[in-house]
């Protein structure tokens, strides 16, 4: 059994201390396998990717500095070189954290949602989230949560099967609303949804914008509704859907309730 942790990245002095935090995944490599797949772009170098000790990785042409980036197609690439009977999908500002009084560490924390994710072959992705919010559930994991926004914010659990990689149309898609794009195909090939919260992994939380301070090309209103949230519109037949509004998409719900009832009755989850 193995873990692939995938990421697509830029910058240098995150991936370096996103590696220096892998010793608190130590727990998680007791009882399962893990490697790092990176597809990284310029400035990062393989030179770079082997002293940080990075497992597998890939250099991707270095994209226009003004335009989004193409976050679909590097989390792919770095899926590609995943051996893992799941993917751990991060960003570069992620750190996995040691354990702390009743807190486990991060290791512990995905171990433990690793082993549910076995015993419920049905799921194929988990969103994990901090400690901001989600108290009532504690460290319980909780299937078909009617909240459909999807986020890597400290990491989401994704089933290796044909349906999580991207379609050659998804993989075009520039800017953010990636994860939506991903997991969305999943649940709507029959696949389960499951949460957890109390992830004591951290992540850069975005600093609140200035007022007149300009967005960058990846997070602006017309990147997204042009690709990611505008494809995720069209894919589902559903107009009104935005991230803002934490739902799933009407149409993927609708496919998703087909395909399970296939899933069933033929009993197959790979």
């Amino acid at each position: 059994m193995k873990i692939s942790i995938v990421m697509p990245a830029h910058r240098p002095r995150l991936i370096r201390r996103f590696m220096n935090s892998m010793v608190h995944m130590a727990p998680f490599e007791k009882g399962v396998d893990i490697e790092v797949c990176i597809a990284a772009s310029g400035p990062v170098t393989y030179d770079m990717l082997v002293d940080y000790g990075v497992d597998k990785f890939i250099i991707l042409p270095t994209p226009e500095p003004n335009e989004p980036f193409p976050f679909v197609e590097y989390t792919a690439r770095a899926m590609e070189l995943g051996t893992g009977d799941y993917f751990l999908r991060v960003d570069d500002d992620l750190q996995f954290k040691p354990a702390k009084g009743d807190r486990p560490s991060s290791g512990t924390y995905f171990m433990e949602a690793y082993r549910w994710l076995v015993n419920n072959p049905d799921v194929g992705v988990m969103c994990t989230r901090g400690y901001l919010g989600g108290s009532a559930w504690q460290y319980e994991i909780r299937k078909d949560s009617t909240n459909g926004l999807i986020s890597t914010n400290v990491g989401i659990l994704t089933k290796n099967v044909p349906v999580a990689m991207p379609n050659e149309e998804e993989r075009k898609l520039l800017g953010t609303m990636e994860e939506s794009v991903m997991a969305y195909r999943v649940l709507a090939d029959g696949f389960t949804y499951a949460k957890r919260f109390y992830n004591p992994t951290t992540y850069d939380y975005p600093i609140p914008r200035r007022s007149g301070e300009r967005l960058k090309p990846n997070y602006t209103p017309e990147v997204i509704q042009k690709y990611g949230g505008g494809y995720i519109q069209r894919r589902y037949k559903d107009r009104k859907w935005t991230h803002e509004r934490k739902k799933f998409p009407a149409g993927m719900l609708v496919e998703q309730r087909i395909n399970r009832r296939k899933r069933r009755n033929e009993n197959r989850w790979d």
